[in-house]
């Protein structure tokens, strides 16, 4: 998002695209969208700005986090990109590289 500087505790993230639609099995059996969506509330998204405000995080920009995502705030850029603000501390955990995990 462009002309944005994140204040306080907060970072701004851009999620991954989640297929959210309804699963059909091999069998037939549908899964509604409610419930394949259940699956989805541990979410990965891109850091792409942090507050100057807040000293040491963990992670950086240009990390993959997970977070819990009922506890994003989604907005929107003029284009339609989804983008989230969270909490600094609401991350779960920082994605490692199969490289860096050695």
């Amino acid at each position: 998002m462009k002309n944005i500087q994140v204040i306080e505790e907060w970072v701004l993230v851009k999620p991954e695209k989640v297929d959210t639609g309804e699963k059909v099995l091999p069998s037939g059996l549908v899964i509604p969208a409610e419930i394949a969506n259940k699956r989805n509330e541990v979410k990965r998204a891109l850091v792409i700005q942090i507050s100057h405000d807040v000293e040491f995080t963990g992670y950086k920009e240009g990390d993959t986090v997970l977070y819990y995502g009922k506890t994003g705030i989604p907005v929107f850029d003029t284009d339609g990109t989804e983008y989230a603000f969270l909490k600094h501390d609401g991350m779960l955990a920082i994605e490692v590289k199969k490289n860096e995990a050695n």
